[in-house]
């Protein structure tokens, strides 16, 4: 399959609007393009799988950055607990030693 650049970018000017062609339009384009309609079907069943799995990488990293927003929002909230027992340790502390804070 030979395929140049520009008919590369026709093709890809052309997915962006159709992803999954019908029979008609990929023989209508082997006849504007001079390609085998066989070759056409195989670089847009290409295409499909290659948008698929960056679809599927897109939602992935989607995920783990929720997860990650969701451990920085927990680390956070356990942050703000472990430093309110501190300062009540230490008021503990203080109130059983007859200390006066300054």
């Amino acid at each position: 399959m030979s395929i140049t650049a520009q008919q590369d970018a026709f093709f890809e000017a052309y997915f962006a609007i159709k992803p999954a062609p019908c029979i008609k339009d990929i023989v209508a384009l082997g006849a504007l393009t001079g390609i085998r309609v066989n070759d056409i079907s195989i670089w847009f069943r290409r295409r499909q799988l290659l948008e698929r799995q960056q679809r599927q990488m897109r939602e992935q990293r989607t995920s783990e950055s929720e997860l990650e927003e969701q451990s920085m929002e927990q680390l956070q909230r356990q942050h703000e607990a472990l430093w309110a027992r501190i300062a009540e340790s230490h008021r503990v502390i203080v109130n059983r030693m007859g200390i006066e804070e300054q």
